[in-house]
C-alpha cells in the first residue's frame, strides 16, 4: 500500500483546505513536524479517517467533533485521501456530519456524513460506491485489514507502544485480540464456561429437587420427636447413601407404626365397655325417676276432688240458658235507651236547622216534613243553579265574539303593511345575488394547484423513510457479509488444516512391501501420524454446510437491499413527477415556489426534506385564495336562501291578509251569533226561576227563599237584551259588567239555597234513621223479657239471682272442664306407670352414681383418642417416607451423571479460562496469543539488536504472574551486558521509546504477515524521538533508514529540532488562533501551492 495524495478542509484545527502530495515528498524519510497541538496527529486521524470512517486509538473521542471550529459556519468539512494497493489506484472522499446553517431563517439543520470512493480504470475515475458501509468493507477486503490493524502497521501510535510494552499480561491481551483473529477460541472459551453453568444448574436443579423431597422427610421425622428413631443424616456428597438411609429409617417405622396400632385397639374396647355401663345407670335412673313422678302425680290429684270438678260443672251446664237469656235482655234494654236518647237528639236538630216544631214520639219524619215536597224543591233549585252558568258563559261569549272582531279587523291592517315589506326585502335579496355571483366568478378555483402542493410535501416527507429503508438493507446486507466470510473462512481453515494433516491419511492405507502412492518406495519406515485436532470429514461438510447457508442468506439481503434501492429511485421519481405537478398547477401569474424546478435528488441533497418552507409558503397562499373563493361560495348561497325566504314571505304575506280578512268578516258573524244565544239564554233564566217559585207550596224552610227581585218577572238579562237596542246596549262595556254583577249576585243565593236545602235534607234523613233505630229497640227488649221469664219457670227457678248463684260464665266452665280432663289423664298415667313392672323393680334397686360412671367414661375415651391419634401419626408418617422413598431413590439416580458430568465440565471450563488446576493460569485464547506475541518479540529483537547495540532483547515468558491475576501474555528485556532478565518498566524512557518502537515495527510486520503479507509502501512513526540521546538517534534513524528499502516512505511525527536537519523532505505544521495551516517543504524549500 502506498499513500499519493491527501487534500481535506474544515477538518481538525484545518479550516482551509490542504493538499499534501506524498510523490513530491518521497525520499524515503519524511518528517512531520510542527510544535505541540499545532495538529500533526491530526494528518494522520484525516488518512484513518478517509479510509475507514473513523479515528483511531484513544483519538475516538474526538470522532463527533472532527470539523474545525476555526471553519466558517457554511464550510463543508471533508478528506480526500488517494492510494494504492499493487497495481490498483483508489480514490476515496469522506465527510463526517455536520450541522450547517440553514438556506433560510436561522439555526442549524445535520447534513448526515457522506463517502465517494472511486477507481482508477481506462484513463479516468469509476465511481464504486457511495454508501459508507459498504465502502468501508471494500477498503478493508482492499487493505487486507481493519482500522484497529491499520493503526498499529502504518501510523504507530504516539504513546500506545510504550503502554503495551509496561502492560499486564491480561491488559496486553485486550490489544492483541483487536489485532489477531482469536474469534474461534473465544468462542471456545465461552462455550465451556456455557455449558459448565448450564450443567451446574442442572446439577442444582436436581440436587434441590431432592433437598426438597428430603425436606418433606425431616419434618415428618421433626413431628414425629421421636430421639429413638434413626437419624436421616446426608450432605450433598453422599446423595448416593440415601435410599439405604431411608430403608433403615422405613423398618424401624413399622415396628412403631404396629405397636401404635395395638395399643390403639385396646384402649378403644376398654371405652366402649365404659360408656355402655354410663348407659345402663342412666336408663335406672329414667326408671325411679318416672316412679316417683307417677306417685307425686297421684298425690295432686286427689279422687274426691276430681268427682266435685265433674258435679259443678254438670250445675253449671244446667244453668247456662237462663244466663244467656238474661244478658241478652240486659242488652236490648240498654240499646233501647241509646236509641230514644239519638232520636230526641235528631229530633232537636231539625226543628232548629228548618224552624219547625220538634216531633213527639209518635210523629215520624213524613209527619213533620213530606219527602216529596223537599225533593221537589231541591230538583227546581238544582236546575236554576245549572242554568246560570249558561247565561255567564253566552254573556262571555258577546265579550270575545267583541273582541275577536276587533282583533280580526287589526290584524287584516298589519298583514297589509307586512305584505308592503316583504316586497320591498324580495327587491334586496334580487340585488345581493347578482353581486355574490359576480364575485365568485372574479375569483379562481385553485384547488387543483393545492393538491398539487400537498402531494409534492407528502412525498417529500417520506424521503426519509425511504433513506432509512436503505440504510437498515444495508447493514443487514454487510452483517450477512460478514457472517458469510468468517463461514467461508472456517471452512478454508479446515479444509487447510486437512491438506496439512493429508499425509496421516494417506499413512492409514500403507502396506508393507507395497508402493507407496506418492513416493513409489515400497518401505515406510517413518509413517506420518493424524493429529487429535485434525478435522474429519463430517466437520469440514458442516462447515461447507454453514458457508453455503451463510451465502444463501447473503444473497438474499442483497436482493433485499436491490429492492430497497429500487424503491427510493422510484420514490425519486414519484417525487420529480409531482414537483412537475407544483409548477404546472400554479395559477397564471404566480411564480413557481422556490426548490419546485429543481430536481429531486437536489432536493434531497439540499436537505430541502427538512426544510421546504417554499412549499409551505405556496400551499398557505393557495390556501388563502381556495378561502376567499369558499367565503365568496358561502356568501352566494347565503343570498340565493335570503333570496328564496324573501319570496317565500311575500306569498305568505298575500296569504295572511286574505286569511285576515275572511277571520274579520267571521268575526262579526260570531258577534251576531252570540247575541242571538244570550237571548234565549234569558228566556230560560226566567222560566227556571218561575219553576222554583211554584214549588214553594209546602211549609216554608228557614234559609231556602230566593231574595226580592229574583222571582218580580223583571229578568236580568232581559233588561239587558229585551228590547231592539240589546245589541247596543251589550256593546256598552260598564253595561256589560252591571248585568254581569247581577247574574252573578242571583247565582250566589242559589248557591245558598242549595246548601241550605241540604242540610235540611241531612237532619231529615239523620232524624228518620233514629226513628225507625228506636221502634226496633222496643220491640227487641219486649221480646227478650218475655223469653226470660218462660226460661226461669221452665228451669224451676223462682227469679234471676237464684240462677246466678251457680252459673259460670263460658270462659271459666271451659277452664272448669279442662282441668277436670287434665286430671283424669295425669291419674290415668301415673297408675300406668306403676303398673310397670320394670318400673317397680328400679324403685326398689340401689342408686346408681352416673357422676363417677361418667368420669370413668371420658378418662377411657381420652386414653382411646390419645392412642388413636398416636397410631394414625405413625401409620402417616409411615405412608410419607414410604411414598417418598421410591421419588428419592429416583431422584437420586438421576442427579448422580448429571452431577459427574457438570464436576467434569467445571474442570474442563476452569482449565480453559485459567483457572482451576491450570497451573499457568493462562486463558486458551491467550495461549494461541501467546504465539502470535512470540513471534512479534522475535520480528522486533531484529531492529532492537541493532538500535542497543545488542544489549537489549524482548522475552516473551509465561511464568505464572503473581496473587490471582491472570497469566501467558507476559514480556521481559533481556540485557546482554548482566545476562539477566528485568521488567520491562525499569527501562529509561530513550530505551523504552526504543524498545516500543521496535515492538510497534515488529508488530506490524506479524500483523502484516498474519493478514496476507500484504507489502506496505507507507509508514508512519508517532512521536518518542526526543527522549533519545544524539547516539541513540543516530542508531534509530539507522533502522528507520532501513525500512526505506524496497521504496518504503517512513514518516515520522515529531517536534524534535535534531531532526529538521536529518530530514530534508518535511511537512511543516504551523498553528495561530485562527487555526492550524500545513507546509510541505523539499529539500529544504517550500512546495509550491502549499497552504
Amino acid at each position: 500500500m502506498r499513500l499519493h495524495t491527501l487534500r481535506l478542509e474544515a477538518f481538525g484545527p484545518f479550516p482551509d483546505r490542504v493538499d499534501v502530495d506524498f510523490g513530491e515528498l518521497d525520499q524515503g524519510i519524511l518528517l512531520v513536524n510542527g510544535p505541540t497541538g499545532s495538529g500533526k496527529s491530526s494528518l494522520l486521524d484525516a488518512v484513518a479517517f478517509a479510509l475507514f470512517g473513523d479515528v483511531p486509538g484513544s483519538r475516538r473521542s474526538l470522532r463527533n467533533a472532527l470539523r474545525s471550529h476555526h471553519a466558517a459556519p457554511e464550510t463543508a468539512p471533508w478528506v480526500e485521501l488517494e492510494f494504492s494497493v499493487g497495481p490498483e489506484r483508489w480514490r476515496v472522499r469522506r465527510a463526517p456530519a455536520w450541522d450547517a446553517p440553514k438556506r433560510r431563517g436561522s439555526g442549524t439543520t445535520t447534513r448526515p456524513a457522506s463517502v465517494r470512493l472511486e477507481q482508477w480504470r481506462e484513463g479516468q475515475w469509476h465511481l464504486v460506491s457511495s454508501r459508507i458501509d459498504e465502502a468501508a468493507d471494500m477498503v478493508t477486503d482492499t487493505l487486507g485489514m481493519g482500522l484497529e490493524q491499520f493503526a498499529q502497521v502504518v501510523l504507530l501510535p504516539q504513546g500506545e507502544f510504550a503502554q503495551f510494552l509496561r502492560a499486564k499480561p491480561e491488559d496486553r491481551r485486550a490489544l492483541l485480540e483487536r489485532l489477531f483473529d482469536v474469534a474461534r477460541f473465544d468462542a471456545v472459551e465461552r462455550w465451556f464456561a456455557e455449558t459448565k453453568n448450564e450443567r451446574l444448574r442442572a446439577s442444582e436443579a436436581s440436587l434441590e429437587h431432592i433437598r426438597g423431597h428430603m425436606t418433606v422427610v425431616t419434618d415428618t421425622l421433626t413431628r414425629l420427636d421421636d430421639d429413638e428413631l434413626p437419624p436421616a443424616v446426608w450432605s450433598d456428597e453422599s446423595v448416593a447413601d440415601l435410599p439405604e438411609v431411608l430403608r433403615t429409617l422405613l423398618a424401624a417405622l413399622r415396628g412403631r407404626r404396629d405397636d401404635a396400632g395395638t395399643r390403639a385397639a385396646e384402649a378403644a374396647a376398654a371405652a366402649k365397655q365404659a360408656e355402655r355401663a354410663v348407659e345402663r345407670a342412666g336408663a335406672l335412673l329414667a326408671l325411679r325417676e318416672a316412679h316417683e313422678r307417677a306417685r307425686t302425680d297421684l298425690d295432686a290429684w286427689p279422687a274426691e276432688t276430681v268427682t266435685q270438678m265433674k258435679n259443678d260443672a254438670d250445675a253449671a251446664d244446667h244453668v247456662a240458658g237462663v244466663l244467656r237469656l238474661a244478658q241478652r235482655s240486659g242488652r236490648a234494654d240498654k240499646q233501647l235507651e241509646q236509641a230514644r236518647a239519638r232520636r230526641i237528639e235528631t229530633a232537636g236538630a231539625l226543628a232548629e236547622i228548618t224552624g219547625l216544631e220538634a216531633p213527639g214520639e209518635r210523629h215520624d219524619a213524613d209527619a213533620v216534613l213530606p219527602a216529596e215536597a223537599l225533593k221537589a224543591r231541591s230538583q227546581a233549585l238544582q236546575a236554576l243553579q245549572l242554568h246560570l252558568p249558561r247565561a255567564l258563559r253566552a254573556l262571555d261569549d258577546v265579550a270575545a265574539a267583541r273582541r275577536h272582531a276587533s282583533a280580526a279587523e287589526q290584524k287584516a291592517v298589519a298583514t297589509r303593511e307586512t305584505m308592503g315589506t316583504a316586497k320591498e326585502e324580495g327587491e334586496r335579496a334580487d340585488e345581493a345575488v347578482v353581486v355574490a355571483e359576480e364575485t365568485l366568478s372574479s375569483l379562481p378555483d385553485v384547488r387543483g394547484s393545492l393538491n398539487a402542493v400537498h402531494a409534492a410535501r407528502r412525498i417529500l416527507q417520506e424521503v426519509p423513510a425511504h433513506s432509512r429503508a436503505v440504510t437498515t438493507a444495508t447493514e443487514a446486507r454487510d452483517a450477512a457479509v460478514a457472517t458469510f466470510t468468517e463461514r467461508e473462512h472456517d471452512a478454508v481453515a479446515l479444509r487447510l488444516a486437512r491438506l496439512a494433516g493429508i499425509s496421516a491419511e494417506i499413512a492409514t492405507d500403507l502396506t508393507p512391501g507395497k508402493a507407496c502412492p506418492v513416493c513409489g518406495s515400497c518401505e515406510h519406515p517413518n509413517p506420518a501420524t493424524a493429529s487429535p485436532q485434525a478435522p474429519g470429514p463430517q466437520a469440514i461438510e458442516a462447515a461447507e454446510r454453514a458457508a453455503r447457508d451463510a451465502d444463501e442468506k447473503r444473497r438474499r439481503a442483497e436482493a433485499t437491499l436491490a429492492g430497497a434501492e429500487q424503491a427510493w429511485a422510484s420514490h425519486l421519481a414519484h417525487l420529480q413527477a409531482r414537483l412537475d405537478d407544483v409548477v404546472a398547477a400554479v395559477p397564471d401569474g404566480e411564480t413557481s415556489p422556490a426548490g419546485s424546478d429543481d430536481t429531486a435528488e437536489a432536493l434531497v441533497a439540499a436537505d430541502l426534506v427538512d426544510d421546504d418552507s417554499a412549499l409551505r409558503q405556496t400551499e398557505r397562499d393557495l390556501n388563502e385564495r381556495a378561502q376567499r373563493r369558499e367565503e365568496a361560495a358561502v356568501t352566494l348561497e347565503k343570498a340565493r336562501s335570503a333570496q328564496t325566504r324573501a319570496h317565500r314571505g311575500i306569498a305568505t304575506a298575500e296569504k295572511d291578509a286574505a286569511a285576515a280578512v275572511a277571520r274579520r268578516d267571521g268575526a262579526k258573524e260570531a258577534l251576531a251569533a252570540a247575541l242571538q244565544h244570550l237571548a234565549e239564554a234569558e228566556s230560560s233564566t226566567l222560566q227556571f226561576v218561575s219553576d222554583y217559585t211554584d214549588s214553594n207550596n209546602s211549609p216554608v224552610l228557614r234559609g231556602t227563599t230566593l231574595p226580592e227581585g229574583a222571582t218580580d218577572g223583571t229578568s236580568v238579562v232581559a233588561t239587558a237584551t229585551g228590547d231592539d237596542d240589546a245589541a247596543q246596549n251589550l256593546a256598552d262595556e260598564e253595561h256589560e259588567e252591571a248585568v254581569r254583577t247581577r247574574v252573578q249576585q242571583l247565582a250566589r243565593s242559589v248557591d245558598d239555597a242549595r246548601r241550605q236545602l241540604t242540610a235540611i235534607d241531612r237532619a231529615r234523613d239523620a232524624f228518620a234513621r233514629a226513628d225507625a233505630t228506636f221502634r226496633t229497640a222496643a220491640t227487641q227488649s219486649e221480646s227478650a223479657q218475655v223469653e226470660l221469664s218462660d226460661e226461669l219457670v221452665a228451669k224451676g227457678y223462682d227469679d234471676v239471682e237464684a240462677a246466678f248463684a251457680v252459673a259460670l260464665d263460658e270462659d271459666e266452665l271451659t277452664s272448669l272442664r279442662a282441668t277436670w280432663q287434665h286430671a283424669i289423664e295425669v291419674r290415668a298415667a301415673a297408675g300406668a306407670t306403676l303398673a310397670d313392672d320394670s318400673v317397680a323393680s328400679a324403685a326398689h334397686s340401689p342408686a346408681p352414681d352416673p357422676a363417677r360412671l361418667r368420669r370413668r367414661a371420658d378418662i377411657y375415651a381420652r386414653r382411646a383418642n390419645e392412642s388413636s391419634t398416636e397410631a394414625s401419626r405413625w401409620a402417616q408418617a409411615y405412608e410419607i417416607l414410604d411414598s417418598m422413598r421410591d421419588r428419592i431413590a429416583d431422584a437420586v439416580r438421576e442427579h448422580l451423571p448429571v452431577a459427574q458430568a457438570a464436576r467434569e465440565m467445571s474442570d474442563l471450563a476452569s482449565t480453559f479460562s485459567g483457572i482451576g488446576e491450570n497451573t499457568h493460569r493462562m486463558r486458551l485464547t491467550s495461549y494461541v496469543l501467546a504465539a502470535h506475541l512470540e513471534t512479534v518479540t522475535v520480528m522486533a529483537n531484529e531492529r532492537l539488536h541493532y538500535m542497543t547495540d545488542g544489549r537489549y532483547q524482548l522475552k516473551y515468558t509465561d511464568e505464572r504472574a503473581k496473587g490471582t491475576a491472570r497469566s501467558g501474555l507476559g514480556l521481559v528485556v533481556v540485557d546482554a551486558w548482566t545476562g539477566r532478565s528485568r521488567d520491562t518498566a525499569t527501562l529509561s524512557g530513550g530505551e523504552a521509546f526504543m524498545a516500543s518502537l521496535a515492538l510497534a515495527l515488529g508488530l506490524g510486520d506479524a500483523v502484516r504477515a498474519d493478514s496476507g503479507g500484504m507489502e506496505l509502501h507507507t509508514l508512519f512513526v508517532d512521536e518518542g524521538f526526543g527522549s533519545l540521546d544524539q547516539d541513540t538517534l543516530e542508531q534509530v534513524m539507522e533502522v528507520l533508514d532501513g525500512l526505506r528499502e524496497g521504496g518504503r516512505l517512513v514518516g515520522v511525527v515529531s517536534h524534535v529540532t535534531e531532526l529538521r536537519a536529518r530530514i530534508p523532505s518535511q511537512i511543516e505544521v504551523r498553528k495561530t488562533s485562527e487555526g492550524s495551516t500545513v507546509h510541505p517543504i523539499v529539500s529544504g524549500f517550500a512546495v509550491s501551492g502549499a497552504v
